[in-house]
Protein backbone atom coordinates (compact mmCIF):
# COMPACT_ATOMS: atom_id res chain seq x y z
CA UNK A 1 0.00 0.00 0.00
CA UNK A 2 1.03 3.61 -0.49
CA UNK A 3 3.11 5.04 2.39
CA UNK A 4 4.14 1.58 3.55
CA UNK A 5 7.95 1.37 3.37
CA UNK A 6 9.63 -0.87 5.94
CA UNK A 7 7.14 -3.75 5.88
CA UNK A 8 4.72 -5.22 3.38
CA UNK A 9 1.17 -3.89 3.72
CA UNK A 10 -1.81 -5.20 1.74
CA UNK A 11 -5.42 -4.07 1.80
CA UNK A 12 -7.80 -7.01 2.03
CA UNK A 13 -11.27 -5.51 1.71
CA UNK A 14 -11.90 -3.61 4.94
CA UNK A 15 -8.76 -5.00 6.54
CA UNK A 16 -5.05 -4.26 6.18
CA UNK A 17 -2.48 -7.01 6.61
CA UNK A 18 1.01 -6.02 7.70
CA UNK A 19 3.79 -8.54 7.15
CA UNK A 20 6.92 -7.67 9.08
CA UNK A 21 10.23 -7.52 7.30
CA UNK A 22 13.76 -6.82 8.45
CA UNK A 23 15.46 -7.37 11.82
CA UNK A 24 13.68 -7.88 15.14
CA UNK A 25 10.42 -8.61 13.33
CA UNK A 26 8.92 -10.61 16.21
CA UNK A 27 9.84 -7.92 18.72
CA UNK A 28 8.34 -5.18 16.56
CA UNK A 29 5.16 -7.15 16.01
CA UNK A 30 4.81 -7.70 19.76
CA UNK A 31 5.24 -3.97 20.40
CA UNK A 32 2.57 -3.12 17.84
CA UNK A 33 0.14 -5.72 19.17
CA UNK A 34 0.62 -4.39 22.69
CA UNK A 35 -0.02 -0.79 21.60
CA UNK A 36 -3.09 -1.56 19.48
CA UNK A 37 -4.59 -3.61 22.30
CA UNK A 38 -3.79 -1.20 25.13
CA UNK A 39 -4.89 1.97 23.35
CA UNK A 40 -8.30 0.83 22.09
CA UNK A 41 -10.84 3.36 23.33
CA UNK A 42 -8.13 5.64 24.69
CA UNK A 43 -6.41 6.86 21.55
CA UNK A 44 -7.35 6.63 17.85
CA UNK A 45 -5.83 3.40 16.59
CA UNK A 46 -7.19 0.87 14.09
CA UNK A 47 -8.81 -2.23 15.60
CA UNK A 48 -6.65 -5.32 15.77
CA UNK A 49 -8.51 -8.07 13.91
CA UNK A 50 -6.13 -11.00 13.78
CA UNK A 51 -2.46 -11.93 13.90
CA UNK A 52 -0.14 -14.80 13.23
CA UNK A 53 3.53 -15.61 12.88
CA UNK A 54 5.08 -12.50 11.33
CA UNK A 55 1.86 -10.69 10.45
CA UNK A 56 -1.17 -8.92 11.84
CA UNK A 57 -4.41 -7.54 10.41
CA UNK A 58 -6.12 -4.32 11.45
CA UNK A 59 -9.37 -2.78 10.38
CA UNK A 60 -9.22 -0.35 7.47
CA UNK A 61 -9.78 3.21 8.67
CA UNK A 62 -11.21 5.82 6.32
CA UNK A 63 -9.12 8.97 6.40
CA UNK A 64 -6.61 11.15 4.59
CA UNK A 65 -2.90 10.55 5.01
CA UNK A 66 -1.13 13.41 6.75
CA UNK A 67 1.64 13.77 4.19
CA UNK A 68 -0.85 13.91 1.35
CA UNK A 69 -2.70 16.71 3.15
CA UNK A 70 0.54 18.63 3.68
CA UNK A 71 1.32 18.30 -0.02
CA UNK A 72 -2.12 19.76 -0.73
CA UNK A 73 -1.35 22.89 1.30
CA UNK A 74 -2.75 22.01 4.73
CA UNK A 75 0.50 21.83 6.70
CA UNK A 76 -0.56 24.16 9.52
CA UNK A 77 -3.84 22.34 10.15
CA UNK A 78 -2.19 18.91 10.04
CA UNK A 79 0.69 19.88 12.31
CA UNK A 80 -1.54 21.58 14.87
CA UNK A 81 -3.56 18.38 15.07
CA UNK A 82 -0.35 16.33 15.33
CA UNK A 83 0.67 18.38 18.34
CA UNK A 84 -2.69 17.99 20.06
CA UNK A 85 -2.78 14.25 19.41
CA UNK A 86 0.73 13.80 20.77
CA UNK A 87 -0.08 15.77 23.91
CA UNK A 88 -3.10 13.52 24.47
CA UNK A 89 -1.02 10.36 23.97
CA UNK A 90 1.48 11.57 26.54
CA UNK A 91 -1.21 12.04 29.18
CA UNK A 92 -2.01 8.32 29.17
CA UNK A 93 -0.57 5.99 31.78
CA UNK A 94 2.83 4.65 30.60
CA UNK A 95 2.05 1.41 32.38
CA UNK A 96 -0.20 0.64 29.42
CA UNK A 97 3.03 -0.27 27.61
CA UNK A 98 5.02 -1.40 30.62
CA UNK A 99 2.95 -2.72 33.54
CA UNK A 100 6.13 -3.21 35.55
CA UNK A 101 6.72 0.53 35.87
CA UNK A 102 6.41 1.91 39.38
CA UNK A 103 4.75 5.14 40.37
CA UNK A 104 8.19 6.66 40.87
CA UNK A 105 9.14 5.85 37.28
CA UNK A 106 6.04 7.52 35.91
CA UNK A 107 6.73 10.57 38.04
CA UNK A 108 10.10 11.09 36.32
CA UNK A 109 8.46 12.08 33.03
CA UNK A 110 8.42 8.76 31.18
CA UNK A 111 5.48 8.63 28.76
CA UNK A 112 4.01 6.51 25.97
CA UNK A 113 6.19 6.89 22.90
CA UNK A 114 4.99 6.01 19.41
CA UNK A 115 8.52 5.73 18.02
CA UNK A 116 7.79 7.04 14.51
CA UNK A 117 5.32 9.81 15.21
CA UNK A 118 4.38 12.34 12.58
CA UNK A 119 2.09 13.05 9.66
CA UNK A 120 3.67 10.03 7.98
CA UNK A 121 1.76 7.73 10.33
CA UNK A 122 -1.48 9.62 10.94
CA UNK A 123 -4.85 9.60 9.16
CA UNK A 124 -7.17 12.62 9.36
CA UNK A 125 -10.83 13.37 8.78
CA UNK A 126 -12.19 16.30 6.77
CA UNK A 127 -11.74 18.58 9.79
CA UNK A 128 -8.08 17.62 10.23
CA UNK A 129 -8.78 15.60 13.36
CA UNK A 130 -6.69 12.46 13.82
CA UNK A 131 -8.80 9.35 13.18
CA UNK A 132 -5.99 6.77 13.36
CA UNK A 133 -2.35 6.54 14.35
CA UNK A 134 -0.59 3.76 12.47
CA UNK A 135 2.62 1.72 12.70
CA UNK A 136 3.28 1.20 16.41
CA UNK A 137 6.10 -1.29 15.93
CA UNK A 138 8.69 1.00 17.55
CA UNK A 139 6.42 1.99 20.43
CA UNK A 140 7.68 1.95 23.99
CA UNK A 141 7.95 4.08 27.10
CA UNK A 142 10.32 7.00 26.64
CA UNK A 143 11.03 10.71 26.90
CA UNK A 144 8.33 13.22 25.88
CA UNK A 145 10.58 15.13 23.48
CA UNK A 146 11.38 12.11 21.29
CA UNK A 147 8.11 11.93 19.32
CA UNK A 148 7.74 15.70 19.13
CA UNK A 149 11.23 16.12 17.69
CA UNK A 150 10.71 13.29 15.22
CA UNK A 151 7.51 14.86 13.94
CA UNK A 152 9.52 18.02 13.30
CA UNK A 153 12.22 15.94 11.60
CA UNK A 154 9.66 14.45 9.20
CA UNK A 155 8.57 17.93 8.16
CA UNK A 156 12.12 19.22 7.74
CA UNK A 157 13.22 16.21 5.73
CA UNK A 158 10.16 15.44 3.61
CA UNK A 159 8.33 18.76 3.45
CA UNK A 160 11.08 21.36 3.55
CA UNK A 161 8.86 23.93 1.89
CA UNK A 162 6.52 23.77 4.90
CA UNK A 163 9.04 24.44 7.66
CA UNK A 164 7.35 27.78 8.33
CA UNK A 165 4.28 25.81 9.48
CA UNK A 166 6.18 24.11 12.32
CA UNK A 167 5.00 26.65 14.96
CA UNK A 168 1.54 25.11 14.54
CA UNK A 169 2.95 21.79 15.78
CA UNK A 170 4.25 23.35 18.97
CA UNK A 171 1.11 25.41 19.45
CA UNK A 172 -1.01 22.27 19.25
CA UNK A 173 1.37 20.47 21.60
CA UNK A 174 1.32 23.34 24.07
CA UNK A 175 5.07 23.81 24.40
CA UNK A 176 8.21 24.50 22.36
CA UNK A 177 11.21 22.69 23.86
CA UNK A 178 14.61 24.34 23.26
CA UNK A 179 16.08 23.72 19.82
CA UNK A 180 19.18 22.06 21.29
CA UNK A 181 17.00 19.43 22.99
CA UNK A 182 14.95 18.77 19.87
CA UNK A 183 18.11 18.59 17.78
CA UNK A 184 19.66 16.03 20.13
CA UNK A 185 16.50 13.90 20.08
CA UNK A 186 16.53 13.86 16.28
CA UNK A 187 20.15 12.74 16.22
CA UNK A 188 19.48 9.98 18.74
CA UNK A 189 16.63 8.65 16.63
CA UNK A 190 18.82 8.77 13.52
CA UNK A 191 21.37 6.65 15.38
CA UNK A 192 18.66 4.14 16.32
CA UNK A 193 17.51 3.84 12.72
CA UNK A 194 21.07 3.48 11.48
CA UNK A 195 21.48 0.55 13.85
CA UNK A 196 18.24 -0.92 12.52
CA UNK A 197 19.34 -0.59 8.90
CA UNK A 198 22.78 -1.97 9.73
CA UNK A 199 21.19 -5.12 11.14
CA UNK A 200 19.19 -5.38 7.92
CA UNK A 201 22.23 -4.87 5.70
CA UNK A 202 25.62 -5.11 7.46
CA UNK A 203 27.33 -3.74 4.35
CA UNK A 204 26.08 -0.22 5.14
CA UNK A 205 29.29 1.86 4.98
CA UNK A 206 30.52 3.48 8.16
CA UNK A 207 27.74 2.13 10.38
CA UNK A 208 29.37 1.07 13.61
CA UNK A 209 26.55 0.20 15.98
CA UNK A 210 25.99 2.76 18.70
CA UNK A 211 28.68 5.13 17.52
CA UNK A 212 27.95 8.83 17.47
CA UNK A 213 30.94 9.14 15.11
CA UNK A 214 28.49 8.54 12.29
CA UNK A 215 27.21 12.06 12.74
CA UNK A 216 28.88 14.77 10.70
CA UNK A 217 30.85 17.51 12.33
CA UNK A 218 30.24 21.15 11.61
CA UNK A 219 33.41 21.12 9.55
CA UNK A 220 32.04 18.88 6.84
CA UNK A 221 30.42 15.61 5.82
CA UNK A 222 31.38 12.25 7.21
CA UNK A 223 30.84 8.69 6.11
CA UNK A 224 27.20 9.14 7.15
CA UNK A 225 26.74 11.12 3.93
CA UNK A 226 26.32 7.87 2.04
CA UNK A 227 23.43 6.86 4.32
CA UNK A 228 21.14 9.84 3.93
CA UNK A 229 18.93 7.92 1.55
CA UNK A 230 18.28 5.28 4.18
CA UNK A 231 17.53 7.17 7.36
CA UNK A 232 18.16 10.77 6.41
CA UNK A 233 21.19 11.06 8.66
CA UNK A 234 22.81 14.52 8.51
CA UNK A 235 25.48 15.26 5.94
CA UNK A 236 26.93 18.68 6.61
CA UNK A 237 24.98 21.90 7.05
CA UNK A 238 21.20 22.04 6.81
CA UNK A 239 19.95 22.37 10.35
CA UNK A 240 22.61 24.20 12.29
CA UNK A 241 19.78 26.44 13.46
CA UNK A 242 16.05 25.78 13.88
CA UNK A 243 15.19 27.71 10.74
CA UNK A 244 17.94 26.57 8.39
CA UNK A 245 17.11 24.06 5.69
CA UNK A 246 19.48 23.85 2.75
CA UNK A 247 20.35 21.44 -0.01
CA UNK A 248 23.56 19.61 -0.77
CA UNK A 249 24.83 16.79 -2.93
CA UNK A 250 24.17 13.35 -1.51
CA UNK A 251 25.07 9.78 -2.30
CA UNK A 252 22.44 7.71 -4.07
CA UNK A 253 23.14 4.60 -2.00
CA UNK A 254 20.09 2.39 -1.50
CA UNK A 255 21.03 -0.06 1.22
CA UNK A 256 17.53 -0.90 2.48
CA UNK A 257 13.93 -0.28 1.41
CA UNK A 258 13.41 2.17 4.26
CA UNK A 259 12.21 5.13 2.21
CA UNK A 260 10.12 5.31 -0.95
CA UNK A 261 11.96 5.94 -4.18
CA UNK A 262 10.53 9.44 -4.36
CA UNK A 263 12.12 10.27 -1.01
CA UNK A 264 15.58 8.97 -1.84
CA UNK A 265 18.37 11.43 -2.10
CA UNK A 266 19.00 13.48 -5.20
CA UNK A 267 21.29 16.39 -5.78
CA UNK A 268 18.43 18.76 -5.09
CA UNK A 269 16.72 17.13 -2.09
CA UNK A 270 16.84 18.82 1.32
CA UNK A 271 19.05 17.09 3.85
CA UNK A 272 19.29 17.14 7.58
CA UNK A 273 22.84 18.19 7.03
CA UNK A 274 22.96 20.61 9.83
CA UNK A 275 21.59 18.70 12.73
CA UNK A 276 24.95 19.45 14.29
Amino acid sequence: MKHGYTNRTDQLGRAVRKTYQGPDAAKRQAAETRALTALQGLFPVPPLLDEGDGWLEVGFVDGRHGQDLIDEGHAAEVLHSCGRALRHLQTLDPRLFDPALTGQATATGQILRHGDFGPNNLLFDDHFEVVAALDWEFSRVGEPIADLAWCEFIVRMHHADEVDALPALFEGYGATPPWAHRQQAMLERCDELLDFVTLWNPRVPGSTSGSSARRPSAAGPSEAQSLVVTVKVPTASAMSSPSAVTTSAESNTTVAPFLPTSARATSSSPTLAGLR
